[in-house]
């Protein structure tokens, strides 16, 4: 039998959270600005999709490794995964909050974000 360890479970969880978040962030935004477009709405969830296929593929791979390789990656996959996933869809909130509500650009974690995007 094939089980999560806990924090894989966490982190799919969070990850799982925050992507609904972020929809739910653009769509504020999106409301907020008079700017709603199903075309952006359908992109957008192409992307969650996508995420979540990155997700199942690291799962796959964690496997594949443990069983047929006899590789120790348990959990280790999928939890840098969702990690990386976890620290975009922040960024992406903080971006839609930010868009929705402009006084909120001059707080101390929104600047953090917007001076990282300046930087590259």
């Amino acid at each position: 039998m094939i089980a999560l360890t806990e924090p894989q479970v966490w982190a799919l969880a969070i990850a799982g959270v925050l992507m609904v978040l972020d929809v739910v962030s653009g769509l504020v935004k999106a409301f907020a600005n008079k700017k709603y477009d199903s075309g952006k709405m359908r992109v957008g969830l192409v992307h969650k999709f996508t995420e979540l296929v990155i997700i199942a593929l690291a799962y796959v791979l964690e496997i594949a490794c443990e069983h047929i390789a006899g590789l120790p990656f348990s959990g280790v996959t999928v939890v840098l995964t969702c990690t990386y996933i976890i620290l975009m869809e922040v960024g992406s909130i903080m971006e839609n909050l930010v868009a929705a509500y402009p006084e909120l650009a001059d707080t101390p974690l929104a600047k953090l974000f917007s001076q990282k995007k300046e930087e590259r």
